[in-house]
């Protein structure tokens, strides 16, 4: 019987079935190698990965139970953002800002 393969890519660790020349998660070239499959019951490299990291600390939590006091946050400039954002934006976050569309009359 054939032994298993899975092929994974060296730069992000993304796990596809077949090989590719490119990495369709990371777009990295020629990143992709070969490694024998692993048994379901010991994970996958991103489990690994997960668990090496502390993946157990990822849980979730309560509102009450996160520490906010080691946020660093910072004015924008806008009172009104400043306040949505709970007292301005954090630092390392990313925060999306639309704006309705509105027709112009004519």
């Amino acid at each position: 019987m054939k032994a298993k393969t899975v092929y994974y890519c060296t730069e992000c660790g993304n796990e596809t079935p077949k090989w590719q020349g490119r990495c369709h998660a990371c777009g990295s070239w020629n990143t992709i190698v070969e490694m024998p499959a692993q048994k379901a019951s010991s994970g996958s490299r991103a489990a690994e990965a997960r668990a090496g990291r502390g993946g157990g600390a990822n849980r979730a939590r309560r509102l009450s139970e996160l520490d906010r006091g080691s946020e660093i946050r910072f004015s924008t400039g806008l009172s009104e953002l400043d306040r949505v954002l709970g007292g301005g934006a954090v630092q390392g976050s990313l925060v999306l800002i639309g704006r309705a569309s509105c027709r112009e009359r004519v």
